[in-house]
């Protein structure tokens, strides 16, 4: 039977840690992400949370991204 939702994997904390330290090493990305006004977030294939600017981070409330890594 065809279905019209995603499964419900989930990646595993090592693959999330992984990703967001590749999203993190494009130094002048991150400083230019950071510097907008406007929420930026990555999600993986299976819509966890493996990277996201200082405003998503301050609307939030949390101390850090690790804080909220793969938690959405």
């Amino acid at each position: 039977m065809e279905t019209y939702f995603l499964p419900p994997e989930r990646a595993s904390d090592d693959s999330i840690q992984s990703d967001f330290e590749t999203f993190s090493s494009f130094g002048q990305v991150n400083e230019i992400v950071n510097a907008l006004p406007y929420i930026v977030s990555v999600l993986n294939k299976e819509r966890q949370l493996v990277y996201c600017n200082a405003e998503l981070i301050k609307m939030t409330g949390v101390k850090g991204l690790q804080d909220i890594l793969s938690s959405l």
